[in-house]
C-alpha cells in the first residue's frame, strides 16, 4: 500500500520494498503484487527479496532456509518473466499481468550468511545491508556465486544499503541508531552461534550480543528509543559509526565515498533509514542527504 501511494505520487523515482520475503507470504502473492506496482509504475519497480527475520522471529518462528529460498525466488522470478511454472503437481502463472511490465522488474536476493551471498550471486542482483568494513568479504562470497554460473562480479546488480543517520548533532545521530544498531547484534549473536562468524570477531563483547539478543522487543524493531536500545549506552562512539553512513554531512559523504571508489562494482547505494524519532525526524535527514552531502559527492 505504501509502495502504490508513493507510485501514484511519483514520475521518476525507482521503488521498492527494503525487502520482502516469504517467510510469511507466497511467493504467488509476492509475484501477484510486484505485478500490480508494475502497471502503476512501470519500469519503475525493484524486487528485494530476504528470508524474513524480524517478521518471522516476531512471530516465533524462524527464517527461511537457504533451499526453500531457491525455490521461492525462482518461482517468482519466473512468474514475473511471464512463464507457466510447475508448482505442486500443477501448472501456475499470472493470469492477468502484463508481462512485458513484469519483466522490467529486477530480482535481488537480501542475504544474510556466507552461502546466501554465493546464492544471490548466482541469482545476478544483490543488496547488500551491511557496514563498510563487511563489504570485502561479502562481495567474495557474490563473487563465488557468480562464477558457479559463470559470470563475474562485475555481471551482478549490486545494490549497497548501508544504515544511515546524518546530523551535526551527534547525540540525535546516537538516539536514533540504538536499536537499529542493537539489531545489529542480535544478528551478530545468530551468526556466532551458528558458527559463522567467531567470538572474537564480534564487535562487542558476547555476553552483550547475548543479552540484546534476548531482551530485544520485536514490538519495538529498529524504532527509536525502545529499552533494548539502552543496553547500548555506554558503548563506545566507535561502535556507532564503524562503517555507517552517519554523523556529519562531511563523514557520511565520506564513507560512501571511500566506498565507491574501493569497490566499483557497486552500481546503487541506498540509504537504510530506520523509524526516527521526535528529535531527529528522518525529513531532516533526507535534507542533510540532498543538500549537503549529495555535492560534496559530485
Amino acid at each position: 500500500m505504501a509502495l502504490t501511494a508513493c507510485a501514484l505520487s511519483t514520475s521518476r523515482i525507482r521503488l521498492g520494498p527494503g525487502v520482502t520475503h516469504t517467510a510469511t507470504r507466497h511467493p504467488s502473492v509476492v509475484a501477484c503484487g510486484f505485478a500490480s506496482l508494475a502497471e502503476v509504475a512501470p519500469g519503475r519497480i525493484n524486487l528485494a527479496i530476504g528470508f524474513g527475520d524480524s517478521a518471522i522471529r516476531g512471530l516465533g518462528g524462524s527464517p527461511v532456509k537457504l533451499g526453500q529460498f531457491r525455490q521461492d525466488f525462482e518461482l517468482i522470478r519466473r512468474l514475473l518473466a511471464g512463464e507457466k511454472v510447475p508448482h505442486n503437481g500443477r501448472e501456475v502463472k499470472l493470469a492477468w499481468s502484463d508481462a512485458g511490465l513484469t519483466r522490467q522488474i529486477p530480482l535481488y536476493g537480501v542475504p544474510g550468511g556466507p552461502k546466501a551471498q554465493m546464492l544471490s550471486g548466482e541469482f545476478g542482483g544483490v543488496v547488500l545491508h551491511c557496514k563498510s568494513d563487511e563489504l570485502p568479504k561479502r562481495l567474495e562470497n557474490v563473487a563465488a556465486g557468480a562464477k558457479k554460473v559463470g559470470k563475474t562480479l562485475k555481471d551482478v546488480d549490486i545494490i549497497w544499503w548501508p544504515l544511515a543517520s546524518i546530523s551535526d548533532d551527534w547525540g540525535k545521530v546516537r538516539e536514533h541508531l540504538a536499536s537499529r544498531v542493537a539489531s545489529g547484534l542480535r544478528h551478530a549473536y545468530y551468526n556466532c552461534k551458528a558458527g559463522i562468524v567467531k567470538e572474537e570477531e564480534l564487535p562487542v563483547p558476547l555476553e552483550l550480543c547475548r543479552r540484546v539478543a534476548e531482551e530485544y522487543d520485536f514490538l519495538e524493531h529498529a524504532t527509536a528509543g525502545p529499552e533494548h536500545g539502552k543496553l547500548l549506552d555506554q558503548l563506545p562512539d566507535k561502535i556507532f559509526k564503524q562503517g555507517y553512513v552517519v554523523g556529519t554531512p562531511k563523514e557520511a559523504a565520506e564513507v560512501i565515498g571511500r566506498a565507491l571508489d574501493t569497490y566499483p562494482e557497486i552500481r546503487q547505494v541506498v540509504l537504510h533509514i530506520p523509524p526516527t524519532g521526535p528529535h531527529l525526524p528522518m525529513e531532516e535527514i533526507l535534507r542533510n542527504f540532498a543538500a549537503k552531502v549529495r555535492p560534496l559527492l559530485q
